[in-house]
């Protein structure tokens, strides 16, 4: 049976009812409906060092969580008029390579999306409670429960951000885990979220002892130290390292939705060192 992109897509689609297919990041960036595939690569961008990668594994596919080309450069420059950009849409076209986003239907999708996979990966136990994520001018996020509150395995504030950093480690751009708060108090409940979709008050409320943010969203000013003054402890690492491991999920995923399908994960971001 022939998988085509369309196939793909629409599956996505079907299953996740609450992502308007009109209205979504999830779109198909280069390549045609009707292509068919038959071995595709996942990951968290499709920066030129996992495209270059996938296609010399001979991918028909690469599928991203990010934008391909997003961003505000300047008044007059497009994203895709940027140097990366072009080079990414290069690789694409001399591999005949398509590439498509899953975002909006990959963040909350059952089990095996961004934010289960994240909490898997953390090695969180029971959802105690959820709730929607509320960011001003952004209503299509408030259609799903983005924030966990989970509990955990009783340890310090330090235990948990050390176990939280060594999982993260795998990950070629993570730096570090950046933690706030008194690192002897006890855990036992950890609130997450989906990449910048971030547990704020309102977990804290709920019982969370700690919250563990992405820096593109937990920004410094009006979030970290407002946060901070509550005396709430926070976790912070990169968005993608909180992604990445539901896109490798993403890989597992499509064999089995797709029997014949091959697919791998890829993780060629640009490596990040801290230096202290």
């Amino acid at each position: 049976m022939s998988i085509s992109i369309k196939d793909i897509r629409e599956h996505f689609f079907e299953v996740c009812n609450w992502v308007d297919p009109a209205n979504t990041w999830d779109q198909i960036m280069f390549g045609r409906p009707e292509q068919v595939v038959h071995r595709i690569g996942t990951g968290w961008m499709a920066c030129w060092q996992n495209l270059e990668a996938a296609a010399a594994d001979g991918c028909d596919l690469f599928i991203a969580h990010e934008g391909t080309f997003s961003g505000l450069w300047a008044p007059t420059l497009r994203c895709e008029d940027t140097p990366w950009a072009q080079k990414r849409m290069r690789i694409l076209k001399e591999n005949s390579m398509a590439c498509i986003n899953l975002h909006d239907t990959w963040d909350n999708f059952p089990e095996y999306g961004i934010r289960d996979s994240w909490r898997k990966f953390l090695g969180l136990g029971e959802l105690v409670e959820e709730r929607p994520y509320f960011y001003p001018g952004e209503n299509r996020f408030t259609v799903r429960n983005s924030l966990t509150l989970n509990r955990v395995q009783r340890q310090t504030l330090e235990e948990f951000a050390a176990s939280l950093a060594k999982a993260c480690r795998v990950f070629r751009s993570f730096q570090g885990a950046t933690v706030y708060g008194d690192l002897g108090s006890l855990i036992e409940m950890a609130a997450v979220g989906v990449g910048c979709h971030i547990p704020l008050l309102e977990m804290v409320s709920l019982g969370a002892d700690v919250l563990v943010l992405t820096f593109d969203r937990a920004f410094q000013t009006t979030i970290r130290v407002p946060l901070g003054e509550m005396n709430a402890n926070m976790i912070v690492v990169e968005h993608g390292v909180a992604e990445m491991p539901g896109m490798q999920s993403l890989a597992e995923y499509l064999p089995k939705a797709f029997p014949g399908i091959e697919a791998r994960f890829y993780c060629h971001e640009p490596a990040a060192r801290t230096v202290v």
